[in-house]
């Protein structure tokens, strides 16, 4: 059993007990003798396949069970029930799966089993979207492919090493083990779990869930030049593919920028540099378009930028110049607003970024050949009109307001801040 995680990453360790119900196998956990022992960081997607190493799981949330003899090629059958206050719907497809191979061997005849799952919502939202499972008879579950980000990536777990075999598509048995690993995570993470099938003293298969997901800090690296993007650009100059490789330098161009905006500021409690910096943020957002006109894609943070300077400058005693730029957040929040979901939008020069599009309230960036990448700074764009009204209401994170809570031209703009609402 794992039972130790690096400063990311976490451990979960379940019992639970395999129950057959007419032509469907489901889990029945004991949280008596289960744990879980987890500390997330803030990477982002380079962090989020650790979270699909649930593989029975998900399978279970998605379907009410792990295997169902409904399962089989060319059906389409519809799942629909009401787990956790949720009401969970599930398209399931069956096909043939042809042959997987990982590395625990070559499985041919495999089933594949695509499931579109709706309903999962908030924290569990990574659990609900399109995924598919590959099954091999006398073996169970060899390989799971999880779309994230909008379908810009997708996290696999394959079957690394097993142990037993028995009956069918999911056999259960004494003594069988399952162990998956994740395939080409980055950034030092890791994701594996592990099942132990064993059974009791009346009889029932009870299956050990042993999952991790961690994170194995990388080397020193001191040069920007030696991050993955800007190492996949200079193979492809090296390899003569000059267009791919300037594409992909002012994609790179637009990762740097979000990193360079999106990184921790270390303003707290000095309000002086809070100015400065958001000011100087914001003149980079103005160089990006013609005529210092902010690109359509940075609006909505010029604009909250605009306004945590108004809160920085009323923390500094400069009312006037605190009143005008929450004058000009008010003026620039709505038009944000207006732009849509999934609508693409212009970050800047196409000559410097590519011609990239950013697409609105998705965290993924367009490519002008259709390709998609996720954004690692993805909040960056997902500011909302909101953001206001919540920072001049706020009791604790938003003290800078204090020195004009009291005075009615401030009361006012509250007002208009919860009308925009």
């Amino acid at each position: 059993m794992t039972i130790s995680c690096g400063p990311f990453g976490g451990n979960f360790f379940s019992k639970g007990f395999a129950r057959k119900k007419k032509d469907t196998i489901s889990i029945t956990h004991n949280y008596r003798w289960s744990f879980e022992w987890k500390n997330t960081g803030s990477m982002g997607h380079a962090e989020e396949p650790i979270l699909y190493n649930d593989i029975y799981g998900i399978l279970q949330d998605a379907t009410n069970c792990i295997w169902s003899e409904e399962w089989r090629i060319g059906a389409s059958p519809m799942i629909e029930y009401n787990p956790y206050d949720m009401t969970i719907q599930t398209k399931i497809t069956c096909e043939n799966g042809g042959t997987i191979t990982t590395k625990a061997g070559t499985f041919e005849n495999c089933l594949k089993l695509s499931l579109d799952i709706g309903g999962m919502t908030d924290v569990l939202s990574y659990r609900g979207g399109k995924k598919v499972y590959y099954f091999a008879e006398g073996i169970g579950i060899v390989r799971t492919e999880n779309e994230y980000g909008g379908g810009a990536r997708t996290a696999v777990y394959e079957l690394s090493t097993y142990e037993g075999t028995g009956e069918g598509f999911m056999p259960l048995a004494d003594g069988l083990l399952r162990k998956y690993d994740a395939l080409d995570l980055t950034d030092g993470f890791v994701g594996a779990a592990e099942y132990t099938y064993v059974a009791d003293d009346d009889g029932d298969i009870v299956i050990f869930a042993d999952r991790t997901g961690i994170r194995e800090l990388p080397p020193p690296i001191t040069q920007y030049s030696a991050i993955q993007g800007e190492v996949i650009e200079d193979h492809l100059w090296n390899e003569g593919k000059r267009n791919e490789s300037r594409l992909c330098h002012d994609v790179n161009n637009f990762h740097i920028l979000t990193h360079f905006l999106g990184r921790p500021h270390r303003y707290w409690s000095a309000q002086e540099k809070a100015v400065a910096w958001n000011k100087y943020r914001m003149k980079i957002m103005e160089g990006l378009g013609e005529n210092e006109e902010v690109p359509t894609a940075w609006m909505g943070h010029y604009s909250s930028t605009c306004f945590r300077i108004a809160c920085a400058l009323f923390g500094c005693g400069k009312k006037d110049e605190g009143y005008i730029y929450l004058e000009k957040a008010f003026e620039l929040f709505p038009k944000w607003e207006k732009i849509t979901d999934g609508e693409e939008m212009d970050v800047g020069n196409p000559l410097i970024y590519g011609g990239i599009k950013v697409l609105k309230g998705k965290g993924i960036v367009k490519l002008p050949d259709g390709r998609t990448e996720l954004i690692s700074y993805g909040h960056l764009f997902e500011d909302k009109v909101s953001l206001m009204y919540y920072g001049m209401t706020a009791p604790k994170g938003w003290e800078w307001f204090n020195s004009v809570r009291n005075e009615d031209r401030f009361k006012e703009y509250v007002e208009r801040a919860k009308a925009l609402l």
